[in-house]
């Protein structure tokens, strides 16, 4: 490049200029981190509430299996206990110390337990059935 008013000054260099703007804070930007902040605040809050949820049902269906099994155990005591009874009193009717309707009473009451004791291992194993459900099996 050569200069017009000195005509032998020669200039070997050159000059290159980079102008750059940074813009430290701007609300629309920071509105926004703040509001995917925030729905990230909320989402977390839905999967802890879903987990505690989760939580309480399989504690609950535990439950139910636990009380479920303990229920059974005593109706095919009760349904035992029943049809001693029924015999007990089929005895006494043949020897006739007690009258015929006794021992209907005895053997209704006997099929009653018989059928409770049914239902109790029907709801044991639904409530198992219930359980594993939630456990994913």
């Amino acid at each position: 490049m050569r200069d017009q008013l000195f005509p032998d000054y020669r200039a070997d260099s050159a000059t290159i200029g980079v102008r750059a703007r940074w813009q430290l804070f701007s609300p629309a930007v920071g509105a926004r981190i703040t509001g995917s902040d925030s729905a990230v605040r909320a989402a977390q809050a839905r999967l802890d509430a879903a987990r505690a949820q989760i939580d309480e049902q399989v504690i609950a269906a535990f439950q139910g299996v636990r009380t479920a099994l303990l229920v059974e155990e005593a109706s095919q005591r009760q349904a035992v206990a029943a049809a001693q009874a029924r015999d007990s009193v089929a005895h006494e009717v043949r020897v006739g110390l007690k009258p015929q309707l006794d021992l209907l009473n005895a053997e209704r009451e006997a099929t009653a337990a018989g059928a409770a004791a049914a239902r109790a291992a029907t709801d044991r194993i639904v409530a198992a059935y219930r359980l594993l459900s939630l456990l994913g099996r």
